[in-house]
């Protein structure tokens, strides 16, 4: 059996779970972005949060990375805004996030800045 279909078996066994939670949705996610998958990840993150299902910090570590896979700091930026917003700042598991969506993004100085607490000039 390939990745999609063992990928499509697992996505339609979820589908049918009806006692979805954080762990479940992060699972999902994780996995999507690890098969990399990460745009269908970033649908559903949109639906897990119109489903009242509230984002850990695991979660934002998987969406994170699933911004480094599609290598889109803008997306990365709104996901750390939510990380604050959301009183993830300073959660291990989000920090590595951060610092692979940054570096892998090629946004050194934000890294720099945002992971490593590092505020001076960059450029020389």
């Amino acid at each position: 059996m390939g990745k999609l279909e063992i990928l499509q078996k697992l996505y339609g066994v979820f589908r049918r779970f009806k006692a979805r939670n954080v762990v479940t949705w992060t699972l999902i996610l994780s996995i999507l972005t690890e098969c990399e998958w990460p745009e269908d990840a970033l649908i559903l993150f949109y639906n897990m949060q119109h489903g009242d299902v509230v984002p850990d910090e695991t979660t934002f570590s998987v969406m994170l990375n699933a911004s480094a896979v599609l290598f889109s700091v803008k997306l990365g930026n709104t996901f750390h805004a939510l990380v604050e917003k959301n009183g993830f700042k300073g959660h291990k598991n989000v920090e590595d996030g951060l610092m692979i969506m940054y570096l892998r993004t090629g946004d050194i100085k934000a890294a720099a800045k945002h992971v490593f607490r590092y505020d001076d000039d960059l450029s020389s």
